[in-house]
């Protein structure tokens, strides 16, 4: 049955267990078959640069920094 079944695959044509139709009978007027890329390009791979994240207390002095600029401009603002 499997080598039936191939042989109907492959040879497009009718037999008692197939039936080929038009693209008209399905309402297609053009097929299209799109494929991916078989040759993707990693671009991370060659592109990509590690930085190594800043440590925390450097961020923490950052983050100290903008809360006092903040603070201020919250005082000029509400004049408080």
């Amino acid at each position: 049955m499997k080598d039936i079944c191939h042989h109907v695959i492959i040879s497009l044509y009718e037999f008692e267990i197939s039936q080929i139709y038009d693209n008209e009978d399905f309402g297609y007027s053009k097929i299209e078959v799109e494929q991916s890329l078989k040759d993707e390009i990693p671009f991370t791979r060659y592109f990509y640069k590690y930085e190594a994240p800043k440590p925390s207390a450097e961020i923490m002095a950052e983050i100290m920094e903008l809360e006092k600029e903040l603070s201020g401009s919250l005082e000029e603002i509400f004049d408080l």
